[in-house]
C-alpha cells in the first residue's frame, strides 16, 4: 500500500475550498495518472508471484470466466489492485491496495488472504491439499508483491503530486497565504 499524507497536502486541501471543480476532477485525474503506472507494476508481480504446483498453472479462458469459474490466486490479487484516491482535510492522498471484498467476489477465497500473502499478519498460513499426497495440509509461505513493488516509487510519487497540486493551484495557494519553495 502506497500512502502520502504529507502535511503540505492537508494544508493545501484545507487553502482550496473556494476552487473550481473542474480544475478539482483535472487534479484527481492527474494524481490518478501517477500512481496507475505503479498499480500495474503491482498487478504484473501478483502475476508473476511463484506457483506451489511445480509451475502447473491453470489457464482461464474467457469462456470459462463466463460460466462462472473463480480465478485463482494469483489472478485474483491482479484484478482486485486498485488506486484509492482520498480528498479529505485531515489527510488526503493517494492508495494502491488489494481490495479485499473484489479479491472475495472474484476469487471464492477468504477476504484476508492478501494480508497473509503480502506478510502483514506475520505468520504464514495453512491450507489443505487434495489429490494422493501424505501431506493433507500445508503450510503456505508469505510471498510480498506489493510493498516491494511501491515503494521505491514512493518519493517520486509524493513529488509528483505535490507538483501537481502546485501546477494546478499555485495562484489560489499564494492568495491564502500558503507558501512553498
Amino acid at each position: 500500500m502506497l500512502r502520502i499524507d504529507a502535511r503540505e497536502l492537508a494544508q493545501f486541501n484545507r487553502a482550496l475550498k473556494d476552487i473550481d471543480k473542474k480544475q478539482h476532477a483535472a487534479l484527481q485525474r492527474r494524481i490518478r495518472s501517477v500512481a496507475e503506472p505503479i498499480a500495474r507494476e503491482v498487478r504484473n508481480a501478483a502475476l508473476g508471484l511463484p506457483a506451489g504446483t511445480e509451475g502447473k498453472r491453470s489457464r482461464l479462458t474467457k469462456k470459462r470466466l463466463e460460466s462462472g469459474e473463480r480465478k485463482g490466486l494469483r489472478a485474483g490479487l491482479a484484478a482486485a489492485t486498485e488506486v484509492r484516491l482520498r480528498n479529505n482535510k485531515k489527510s488526503p492522498g493517494v492508495r494502491i491496495v488489494v481490495s479485499r471484498s473484489a479479491f472475495a467476489g472474484q476469487t471464492g477465497k477468504a477476504a484476508s488472504l492478501p494480508r497473509y500473502v503480502e506478510g502483514l499478519r506475520r505468520r504464514a498460513w495453512r491450507h489443505p491439499v487434495f489429490g494422493k499426497r501424505e501431506a493433507k495440509w500445508v503450510t503456505q509461505q508469505m510471498k510480498p508483491f506489493l510493498l516491494p513493488t511501491v515503494l521505491p516509487h514512493k518519493n517520486q510519487v509524493r513529488e509528483e503530486i505535490l507538483d501537481a497540486y502546485l501546477d494546478t493551484f499555485g495562484d489560489e495557494l499564494r492568495k491564502h497565504g500558503v507558501s512553498y519553495n
